[in-house]
């Protein structure tokens, strides 16, 4: 797919018509009219990413809110794929996919759009509720057995 295909054809999708890039090879759409979806290409237009912001770091106890992200992260379990991360300048939590365009169909992006439009509707919610119980998304909790090489070990 390319980036011409991927803009028009998510542009038609939404009824937005084509969608432009701007001089940093990125496009803003508002989703659910709250939501901003940021999608941007590699200079080589071989990778789109897209990424949201979720809130503000220096609104939460780093001691709660950084473990929270770091248990969604453990292997996409609680983010769908997507990976947090936290801006060192401006303190902004953002939640990021990104998106061979060699292997990608549009069938396949727009799943993982609004996947991802799910997450960051999720998170947005959970942290503006300040909900940031730790929920493990591992799906071997401690204690589990666990095969290793071949033997069963205690984890």
């Amino acid at each position: 797919m390319t980036v011409q295909e991927l803009l028009r054809d998510l542009g038609h999708e939404m009824g937005l018509g084509p969608l432009q890039l701007n001089s940093e090879r990125a496009c803003r759409v508002l989703c659910d009219d709250c939501f901003d979806i940021t999608i941007e290409f590699s200079a080589t237009n071989d990778i789109c990413y897209i990424h949201s912001f979720i809130g503000l770091a220096e609104d939460y106890d780093a001691k709660i809110l950084y473990p929270t992200l770091l248990d969604a992260n453990v292997l996409g379990r609680g983010t769908g794929g997507a990976s947090f991360g936290c801006d060192a300048e401006s303190g902004d939590i953002i939640l990021s996919r990104f998106f061979d365009l060699e292997d990608l169909t549009f069938s396949k992006f727009k799943i993982a759009f609004q996947e991802f439009l799910n997450y960051v509707e999720y998170w947005t919610d959970r942290l503006e509720k300040g909900n940031l119980v730790l929920e493990s998304n591992l799906m071997i909790k401690p204690g589990q057995a666990v095969a290793t090489h071949g033997t069963k070990k205690e984890r």
